[in-house]
């Protein structure tokens, strides 16, 4: 059986993609005789350069069975998507005809729907039968493709192999399982196709060049300029909302309170068209504290640009950007204490052991738990923590959420006693020797932040969960497989007793949390019994 796949769309390519591989997953997996297996579906990216579209469209159909295509919000209502499912529907034969060697629906055109539902629908695409991106509506398309249902009802002593098929509903969720996990990394649209062009409305002198260097002193052309692009901007805020990651939402809302920001303080402060004198280095002699409020926001305006468009600034979790916006100290570890819990949670449903205890059938069976979930319902719930690269990438980020979670999902790792080894490697989670050999970079990496800093007060929770996976490490260790604690070597554990001198001496005298902790640790790590036991 021959499937087309049709996408406009990055979102909407990786979607047909993972459903490209998931047909060809289905062979293996369902034991399809030949005559039902699935052939590799043509994709249209396979046609060759320089040979016409339509001409090569046309070719590919005429051995098709069934073409589908892969709708996702951004592309629902594009022109493109909406010819080329005309030019696909025009030369398919739309029949319910039967297919003489499969028994199968000849020549049919779906809609496979992604972050949307069918009523979401408008125009020509609503009049093709459609399926959404979840397990109930897949596995009734796939059974549709294949005539289950006709080939079940079909005499035992049938001599045609293609009616043998017996649905194997648990192979049928492992595929399922696999689609699901690709589907969970395209959930989000890119943001630049959400927002198309935002560097370029930034490059204007309104936000390129500094208050106190702009000779014209237009100011009121300068509040214009940035209320055009409030405006402008604000007009795609629900859009972002809707189908970017939620950082990338939160962070969109960061920039468009800084353009307002910006926009009010010039108002206040520069409206009346003021006058400066030209002073020394061509820079116009304002009042400092005019200039400074004024320039302050200006960066801040650009630096929400740079993490929105930065790919090695996108923060890991979700949680991050809005944390970084909290206040007050309670509110930030109330937001520590809920990942927190969500990650023991994470820990109970990947251990090897029964069931555990008090957690509710949805908590037993995570969606980022291989070999062990019946089905993945819900793919746009993202797993508690990402795979390995990503997860490994948070501790090296400037959110300070992101290197919280990291340390904090090892302390409990520690605690709990869990070591994901084999595929549960893929979390990234260090396990062993490799903590200790890598929690002294940890600690050296977050006084080294400290320290580049020092007209702000940078935050301590990150070190403070850094030296709570060494305080584990310090009080009850690891064990290998055979039972035996591991411990510190000697050039490592000079190491560690050097980053926490300069922890000490890092509030200036003052007794932080941080200071005591690290002081507790000096003095076990250099008592003469702690060495002798060692």
């Amino acid at each position: 059986m021959k499937l087309f796949l049709c996408w406009s769309g990055a979102r909407s390519h990786d979607v047909a993609a993972a459903f490209r591989d998931f047909l060809l997953q289905l062979n293996d997996e369902l034991s399809l005789p030949v005559p039902l297996q699935f052939a590799p579906p043509f994709f249209s990216e396979n046609i060759e350069k320089g040979l016409p579209w339509f001409q090569a469209v046309e070719h590919e159909l005429a051995s098709t069975d069934a073409a589908l295509l892969s709708i996702t919000p951004e592309n629902a209502d594009s022109p493109w998507m909406h010819y080329e499912a005309g030019a696909i529907a025009n030369q398919l034969s739309i029949s319910t005809t039967q297919s003489k060697t499969t028994g199968t629906l000849k020549a049919r055109l779906f809609t496979y729907l992604f972050g949307m539902e069918a009523r979401d629908l408008k125009g020509p695409l609503n009049a093709y039968q459609s399926t959404a991106a979840t397990f109930t509506d897949t596995r009734a398309l796939i059974r549709q493709l294949l005539g289950v249902d006709t080939i079940k009802g079909t005499p035992d002593d049938d001599p045609r192999p293609e009616t043998r098929l017996k649905w194997n509903e648990d192979a049928f969720r492992r595929c399922w399982n696999t689609l699901a996990l690709r589907l969970q990394h395209s959930r989000s649209q890119p943001f630049c196709e959400a927002v198309t062009g935002l560097e370029d409305k930034f490059r204007r002198l309104t936000f390129e060049e500094a208050v106190d260097f702009c000779h014209r002193q237009a100011w009121i052309d300068r509040i214009k300029g940035c209320h055009e692009v409030l405006t402008d901007l604000d007009g795609h805020l629900e859009r972002v909302k809707d189908r970017c990651r939620p950082s990338e939402a939160e962070l969109y809302q960061q920039l468009l309170a800084a353009l307002d920001g910006y926009e009010m303080t010039m108002q206040a402060y520069l409206v009346k068209e003021r006058r400066f004198e030209l002073g020394k280095q061509g820079l116009l002699s304002m009042e400092e504290d005019v200039r400074w409020v004024c320039e302050n926001r200006r960066r801040i305006v650009k630096d929400a640009v740079a993490a929105l468009l930065d790919p090695g600034r996108a923060p890991v979790f979700d949680e991050s950007p809005a944390f970084d916006k909290l206040e007050t100290f309670a509110e930030k570890k109330n937001a520590i204490h809920r990942k927190k819990a969500a990650i023991r949670i994470w820990i109970a449903q990947h251990q090897a052991v029964g069931d555990p205890e008090g957690l509710s059938p949805q908590e037993k069976y995570p969606a980022d738990a291989p070999g062990k979930v019946p089905d993945i319902q819900d793919w746009q719930t993202p797993p508690t923590l990402p795979a390995a690269a990503e997860f490994g990438r948070a501790r090296m980020t400037d959110w300070d959420f992101d290197r919280i979670v990291y340390y904090a999902t090892h302390q409990e790792c520690l605690r709990q006693g869990f070591q994901p080894e084999g595929a549960n490697q893929k979390y990234g989670i260090l396990t062993g020797s490799a903590v200790e050999e890598n929690v002294c970079s940890w600690l050296e990496d977050e006084v080294q932040k400290i320290g580049a800093s020092p007209t702000t007060r940078e935050s301590r929770l990150p070190l403070y969960y850094a030296l709570s996976v060494l305080k584990h490490l310090v009080d009850q260790g690891v064990r290998d497989r055979n039972g035996a604690r591991l411990e510190f070597d000697a050039s490592t554990k000079r190491r560690v007793i050097s980053v926490l001198n300069d922890i000490v001496k890092i509030e200036g005298g003052v007794k932080t949390q941080v200071v005591r902790t690290a002081e507790m640790l000096l003095g076990s790590l250099t008592d003469p019994a702690t060495d002798a036991a060692a």
